[in-house]
């Protein structure tokens, strides 16, 4: 199967699932395509050990996942809301450095 293929199954996939659950992953895509690679990289260990920890219900599977949800937005969103001076003197401190 190709990525084409894979992405139609999975969009028709997702567009089955109730409209909470199609909202869930929609901000999970849209705080995950945001977030530095360090914070994906922690969000998956995340989902990891949702997955380890086994939910039995959809309403702890569901909690799990607005966990991860709620540490993006403080993560993504929240770096987003830093002082203006704090943005501009990390800036210049990334400019001076070898990359």
């Amino acid at each position: 199967m190709d990525t084409t293929d894979e992405i139609v199954k999975l969009v028709r996939t997702v567009a089955g699932l109730p409209r909470d659950d199609q909202n869930r992953i929609l901000r999970l895509v849209d705080l995950l395509s945001l977030a530095p690679f360090h914070v994906q990289q922690q969000s998956l260990a995340l989902v990891r050990s949702l997955i380890d920890a086994n939910p039995r219900t959809k309403s702890e599977c569901a909690a799990g996942i607005d966990e991860l949800i709620a540490y993006l937005e403080r993560t993504v969103v929240g770096a987003d809301e830093r002082p203006a001076n704090w943005i501009a003197l990390r800036g210049a401190f990334l400019r001076s450095t070898v990359q």
